[in-house]
């Protein structure tokens, strides 16, 4: 039987499937979302979903001022302060949390359309704090956020 040869070396012409070099966006998984190499997920409409963005355009609220619009994301995604919770013995990362007297963050609006959470998605990082007792709770905290969330925060 003739030796196999090894992955990286059977078809050294192939492509990097995964991303695409010429506009830095990582391919479509089967999920139906693209994101950009920084983590952002691209918004931009394909095919079959610029009807759907046309759709969305009609709705009262988009059809306000960007304006407008900006204060509403801004007074549903700002919180106040966030702390880290830290996972003690656990290989699990911090969790931030907020103080049960104050009201939930909106998080959840980023999952209504494309242009909300393109609108929107760097709010929760700009406008809140976050708080950490402990000075290695911080990398520990840190560390899953996306590339993107971190250089958004703005007050520690």
């Amino acid at each position: 039987m003739a030796p196999r040869k090894s992955a990286a070396t059977a078809n050294p012409a192939k492509k990097n499937s995964t991303t695409s070099e010429s506009n830095k966006v990582v391919e479509r998984p089967a999920r139906g979302y693209r994101k950009y190499k920084n983590g952002l997920l691209d918004v931009t409409p394909q095919r079959d979903e610029e009807n759907l963005v046309r759709k969305n355009q009609d709705s009262p609220l988009l059809r306000l001022p960007p304006e407008i619009r900006n204060r509403i994301w801004e007074y549903t995604l700002e919180h106040s302060i966030f702390r880290a919770i830290p996972n003690f013995g656990s290989s699990e990362p911090a969790k931030f949390e907020s103080p049960p007297e104050e009201p939930a963050i909106g998080v959840t609006l980023f999952r209504t359309c494309r242009q909300i959470y393109s609108e929107a998605a760097s709010m929760p990082f700009k406008l809140n704090a976050f708080a950490f007792n402990e000075f290695w709770a911080i990398k520990k905290a840190m560390t899953p956020l996306k590339t993107y969330q971190r250089k958004f925060i703005r007050s520690v």
